[in-house]
């Protein structure tokens, strides 16, 4: 007995000092526990905030895209006498009627308006319109977009018209009815070529924002296209929400090319080398090509030979575009240009432009200005006079800096070019029974400076990036080392695609270290595209001893890969379909501002996509 004592004893002693936390611990722990999630929250809800808004904005060019995809699957007009067959007039231009109707195969509410504003137009026109909400039956839209179709008649070969393409716009007769075969003449359209303009509105906690396009189609036959070649770029598009809720969208470098072989041949060439559209939170729009060029359309025996043109610095203002002076407004570009700009039909065979083979390309060029930097090359900003400050959480960012930008350079240095083209030749055959000449599609961006995005923060001091080229003291720039490129062969089902390039991210691993950018590299060659780090892995800066990190500044970045949409012929794995690199990379920021209260105004987010392609080579011969 003597000997189990010291053993019960220890269990004691033991069992004493195992007694648990104190309330001064338990308050303690607590009150680190608040102060941490109250600084975690905020970030929390802009992050899924600026998220949300992305997905929206998505969802907006999709069904845009999707409504421009419906309306070209249609026959342009076919007769009403010839049976109960729909074409595109049947449902987005009935008749010269200001009554409205509910359009039956399409369930949107359509109605003529004799004299009216067409948003991204000039002045006022005849349009036919025709809207559709999330109750339209059988297509309704998704939960929270409304959509508005505007279609005009526009007169072939015009200039000097109120359209983004200088068309003139065309009245139809009193009597016009696309649906009435009894009177002589009501069914015929008055042109072979309407003009398109799609505006998909959504709402962000109570304010409107919208994605508008504008197209032409034109009167190419009744029967399946034969062949369909097409190619496009976007060098970059940049989009956000001002304080007021002004909605703003900048796009630079875009060319549209669409070669169509049926029972006749068109060809179709376009630049618009920047253009700004401004939406207030009534949801009226207005857009400003900076510098468009032109556009063409061809058939067979007609052609365009190539043309050349250039513009000088400008900005978009919070009136208007300024060429000239010290404001450089919400958005700006220095001198462009475009060449080759044309479309032919040669043996019946559409080319765009109109020496496609064997290295004919149409172009567009961003040059530097030479004035010093006092706009930059080409930037954008949803500052605008009273902006309110910007959010404190993204340190060291001040609204007298763009938000996204290429640094200026000497005069004549290229800053960013592109190029597109389409060939389809007349079909021969080599001796194994191959197509010897398949058509082909092509587009690519170059990238001669970096884009930066969030130029100027106080706490970067390193004025060079690795490389040795100017840093801007951005907290990052991209820098492609070789053009975003996609290529398209009739002959093959899946297109060729690739680019290369660094991220250079500014870090500050400690907070007694002078921090350096880090190179992150990308890129993508028709596989996987590079997966970036999540932003709230890197710490960028320090504030009060605590960690700054990206996910601060940023919602969230990606690379981009293939996006494969159906053949024209609706057969799933025929020849080639449309082939499209939304972005080799896209970045979303978190809001960039205040409200009047000095709250976080969660619609501020910024939105940039560089380096969008597309093409596409089908032939059914």
């Amino acid at each position: 007995m003597h000997t189990n004592r010291p053993s019960v004893l220890r269990r004691r002693l033991v069992t004493s000092r195992d007694g648990g936390f104190t309330l001064l611990e338990v308050i303690v722990g607590l009150v680190i526990f608040l102060l941490v999630a109250a600084a975690l929250v905020p970030v929390l809800i802009t992050g899924a905030v600026a998220s949300q808004t992305a997905k929206l904005s998505t969802g907006a060019k999709n069904l845009t895209t999707k409504q421009l995809d419906s309306m070209r699957s249609v026959p342009f007009h076919v007769a009403a006498q010839n049976g109960p067959f729909v074409d595109v007039l049947d449902e987005y231009y009935v008749n010269s009627s200001a009554t409205s109707i509910t359009i039956p195969t399409t369930g949107g509410t359509g109605k003529y308006v004799a004299s009216g504003m067409v948003p991204g137009q000039s002045s006022n026109s005849a349009y036919y319109l025709v809207t559709f909400s999330s109750s339209s039956s059988p297509n309704p839209l998704p939960s929270g977009y409304t959509q508005s179709v505007y279609t005009q008649f526009l007169s072939p070969n015009s200039t000097g018209g109120s359209t983004p393409t200088g068309d003139v716009v065309l009245t139809p007769p009193a009597n016009y009815n696309n649906n009435n075969p009894t009177v002589s003449q009501t069914d015929s359209p008055v042109s072979t070529i309407i003009g398109v303009t799609v505006v998909t509105t959504y709402v962000i906690k109570g304010k409107p924002h919208s994605y508008k396009v504008f197209t032409e189609l034109s009167d190419t036959g009744h029967d399946s296209p034969l062949v369909v070649a097409e190619a496009g770029t976007e060098a970059l598009h940049v989009s956000s929400s001002a304080f007021d809720g002004t909605g703003l969208d900048a796009v630079f470098g875009e060319i549209g090319q669409d070669a169509t072989l049926s029972h006749e041949s068109t060809a179709y060439d376009s630049v618009l080398n920047a253009g700004f559209t401004r939406s207030d939170p009534a949801g009226i729009t207005s857009f400003t090509p900076l510098y468009e060029g032109k556009n063409s359309l061809t058939a067979l025996p007609n052609s365009t030979s190539g043309t050349n043109g250039s513009s000088s610095l400008c900005a978009i203002t919070a009136l208007g575009p300024s060429c000239g002076g010290s404001d450089c407004g919400w958005g700006w570009v220095g001198p462009t240009s475009y060449s080759d700009l044309g479309a032919t039909v040669a043996s019946a065979q559409p080319r765009v432009p109109q020496d496609a083979e064997p290295s004919g390309a149409t172009t567009f060029t961003f040059s530097g200005n030479g004035n010093g930097g006092s706009c930059g090359g080409v930037g954008f900003t949803n500052v605008l006079p009273g902006s309110p400050a910007m959010n404190p959480s993204l340190f060291g960012a001040s609204n007298s800096q763009p938000i996204v930008t290429l640094k200026d350079a000497p005069s004549s240095s290229t800053l960013m070019s592109g190029s597109a083209k389409v060939d389809t030749p007349a079909l021969t055959f080599n001796a194994s029974g191959g197509i010897a000449n398949p058509v082909v599609s092509s587009a690519n961006i170059t990238y001669s400076k970096p884009v930066y995005i969030f130029p100027g923060l106080s706490f970067v001091n390193a004025p060079q990036l690795p490389d040795g080229s100017d840093s801007n003291k951005a907290l990052l720039a991209i820098k492609f080392s070789s053009a975003v490129s996609i290529s398209c062969n009739a002959q093959s089902p899946n297109a060729i695609a690739s680019y290369t390039g660094t991220i250079y991210v500014w870090e500050q691993a400690s907070s007694s270290g002078s921090g350096a950018y880090q190179s992150i590299p990308f890129s993508f060659n028709s596989g996987s595209p590079t997966s970036l780090p999540q932003p709230g892995s890197i710490t960028v800066t320090w504030s009060g001893g605590s960690p700054v990190s990206l996910s601060r500044y940023l919602a969230s970045w990606a690379t981009g890969n293939i996006v494969q949409q159906q053949p024209a012929d609706g057969v799933t794995g025929s020849n080639d379909g449309v082939h499209t690199i939304p972005a080799a990379l896209s970045v979303v920021t978190q809001p960039t501002l205040t409200d009047s209260t000095g709250a976080v105004d969660p619609d501020t987010g910024v939105v940039a996509q560089v380096g969008s392609v597309s093409c596409v080579s089908e032939d059914f011969r």
